[in-house]
């Protein structure tokens, strides 16, 4: 799924105030959000950030801010076996 990043100011902001329970609007609609605890709601904004975090490495024009090519293969074949 993708996040916003008002989404993720929304939850956060529910956290510092230690509420469980988040609605959103989306355009005409609403989607309403409880989490059991704030456990919960830790993991979920780790979570986000870290996929805007990707989603903005990985969209990135500047090839600089991309992740490093870590290694390459290249697949030959086996001779002799």
């Amino acid at each position: 799924m993708a996040f916003t990043q008002e989404q993720l100011t929304a939850l956060e902001q529910a956290y510092a105030l230690g509420v469980t329970e988040i609605t959103y609007k989306e355009g005409n609609s609403t989607t309403t959000t409880k989490y059991q605890s704030m456990s919960e709601m830790r993991v979920a904004i780790n979570r986000i950030r870290n996929e805007l975090a990707m989603d903005a490495i990985l969209n990135s024009p500047d090839k600089s801010t991309r992740p490093p090519k870590i290694a390459r293969f290249k697949r030959s074949a086996m001779n002799g076996l």
